[in-house]
């Protein structure tokens, strides 16, 4: 039970530190000790029980509709997950699909594992079982086939384009195949439901999108007239307009599609621009002010795409401009394409420039990227103004700030990075006692401090020594295993002293480290955090602190591969003191599969007679 339990842990372990490295780099912000030194992963996968598709064959084979049913959609589960050797499931799985009186759902279930292992032999009766079934049958096998371009359905899909009577779910699955094969049979047919006003717009879309992909020129007289309605029905009406001209070029197509691209409607515009930019990112230009302001995130990211394709001095401005839009990705697609810009001799100091001219400012949004985008081109003269972001009362502007000064790592900052983490540490000791503390989330000052101890860190800042021992102990706070600010900083206070350490032996900061690296979950108590540990073996392994030797050996698992990011950071430390190289990180198993192992339940055949 105890090695079942630690198990656990490891693995909950390395989740909790995986997922603070990708928080992190969502926001576009890294943390530096992760990555110093690089610790060797082992890879991760994911292994079936034996004989497994053995067994799902066998329930396949019985009579029991629950079996079949169940049976067919795991082996459909299992190769997506990996399984190898599944053709030996395509002639069962054509059975259950075509067998007489077979039942509904066993024919979905079929079908669908079918469609999953890409059985392409087994088209043609997937047509068949889509024409003879129900619709739920159709709506899983035509897609299907129109993904792979399967030509013998495209009679069928001709012939039910001509009945007027077709359901409408038909009808869609129809045009959507015959865009698929690009069947040029199909564009009168489709011009026709098109143009037809008694015709729900629902489907007169569906048909304008194939007829787009299919037609490529001469669409341009039934666009024009399509967007000069007016009414309740105007906007599909230009909807089904541009979808026309999808694939068109031309200087008519073009005026069109200008025109489109300034459409009120998002929907509208988008579809425009995106084709524009495909022909010609400079067509966008004319109307780029208007694109920008649009209501409409996605289109203003197309602005941004046409900016970047085409730069010029002059339009730098309206790129670090997005940085305060209200939608987040639209602000980082517009940073790094001032990121990219600035790449190019000709552009940097114009991207500098308009990014010092936010940081400048006082609106959150723009300062974050500016901040990061600064960071990121290490202009030292931004450290100055980051210093004062440092208690903005934005988390994202603070923590950015201490971030960006850890990417530039100015001498002359470091003294106000301590005098900020000291007065912080002042401020949660007092908000301790405070039965009303008035402070930011935890949270917040532990990215922030995080931050700035490993800036201290990695320039070896000597007078942040004493701050950084303070975080070492495991603290006991008003609750209990609560540090005073918060793990990250922990964290980063060891490595930082690992790197004021380094080559160096100090023995009472090794026993408190080795403290560290033992303290696992016990009853009752959880421990001490995975990265403490991790940063706390790190550190050892910088000092050559031979008399640690023991404790790192003992939780170096050597044994079997392991994703425990302590146990590899031991192998580290352990290299550094003796030389001995860590075996490789190896592969680790885990039991493939979302689904239950439902087959133990099933009975064996009874003999017959």
């Amino acid at each position: 039970m105890k090695r079942r339990n630690a198990a656990a842990w490891i693995l909950v372990s390395y989740i909790l530190c995986a997922t603070a490295t990708l928080q992190a780099e969502e926001k576009g912000l890294d943390s530096f000790m992760y990555h110093d030194p690089e610790l060797p992963r082992a890879e991760v996968a994911y292994v079936f029980p034996k004989n497994s598709l053995e067994w799902w064959l066998l329930a396949l084979g019985r009579p029991e509709t629950d079996y079949q049913y169940r049976a067919a959609l795991t082996i459909a589960m299992a190769h997506k997950d990996g399984l190898k050797g599944t053709e030996a499931a395509l002639d069962p799985l054509l059975r259950a699909l075509t067998g007489p009186d077979q039942k509904a759902t066993v024919r979905l279930a079929a079908a669908q594992a079918l469609i999953e292992l890409d059985a392409r032999p087994s088209a043609a009766q997937l047509l068949q079982q889509a024409q003879a079934g129900d619709q739920d049958l159709r709506d899983l096998i035509e897609p299907a086939l129109a993904r792979r371009e399967y030509q013998p359905a495209g009679k069928i899909w001709l012939e039910r384009l001509g009945r007027p009577d077709a359901p409408r779910g038909d009808l869609v699955l129809a045009m959507r195949g015959l865009a698929a094969l690009r069947e040029n049979e199909a564009a009168p047919l489709l011009t026709g439901w098109v143009q037809s006003p008694q015709t729900p717009w629902s489907i007169r879309l569906e048909a304008a999108r194939a007829l787009g992909v299919i037609k490529t020129s001469g669409s341009e007289e039934n666009a024009r007239r399509l967007a000069r309605q007016t009414g309740s029905a105007g906007v599909s009406a230009r909807l089904a307009a541009v979808w026309l001209l999808r694939h068109h070029q031309g200087t008519e197509a073009v005026q069109l599609l200008q025109n489109l691209g300034r459409d009120p409607e998002p929907a509208v515009a988008s579809v425009a621009l995106e084709r524009l930019l495909e022909i010609d990112p400079k067509l966008v230009l004319p109307s780029i002010h208007e694109v920008l302001a649009n209501s409409d995130a996605k289109v203003r990211s197309l602005g941004i795409d046409a900016l970047f394709r085409e730069p010029a001095q002059d339009r730098i401005r309206l790129l670090a401009d997005k940085f305060d839009d209200p939608h987040p990705d639209v602000r980082i697609k517009a940073r790094q394409a001032l990121h990219d810009l600035a790449m190019k001799p000709n552009f940097r100091e114009t991207v500098i420039q308009q990014g010092t001219n936010v940081l400048s400012g006082q609106n959150w949004r723009g300062l974050e990227q500016a901040i990061i985008l600064l960071g990121r081109l290490h202009h030292q003269a931004a450290a100055g103004r980051m210093v004062e972001l440092l208690n903005f009362e934005r988390s994202e502007v603070s923590i950015a700030a201490a971030w960006g000064l850890r990417q530039l790592a100015v001498p002359e900052t470091l003294p106000k990075a301590l005098d900020h983490f000291l007065s912080l540490m002042r401020q949660a000791k007092a908000n301790q006692k405070s039965r009303q503390p008035q402070t930011p989330p935890a949270e917040v000052w532990d990215q922030q401090l995080s931050q700035l101890a490993q800036l201290m860190g990695q320039s070896l800042y000597w007078p942040a020594e004493l701050a950084f021992r303070s975080q070492v102990p495991r603290h006991r706070g008003q609750i209990e295993d609560a540090p005073l600010i918060g793990q990250e900083t922990r964290a980063a206070s060891i490595w930082a002293l690992g790197k004021l350490y380094e080559g160096k032996t100090d023995p009472q900061l090794a026993r408190q480290l080795e403290e560290r690296v033992k303290d696992i979950p016990k009853r009752m108590d959880p421990g001490e955090n995975p990265h403490v540990r991790w940063m706390s073996a790190i550190t050892l392994g910088r000092m050559k602190s031979k008399d640690s030797l023991d404790t790192l050996k003992r939780f170096h698992v050597k044994s079997r591969p392991t994703l425990d990011p302590v146990s590899h950071a031991c192998g580290w430390s352990i290299q550094q003191i003796t030389g001995e190289v860590p075996p490789p990180a190896g592969i680790v198993e885990f039991p493939a599969g979302t689904f239950k192992n439902w087959l133990r339940s099933v009975p064996e055949p009874k003999p017959a007679g």
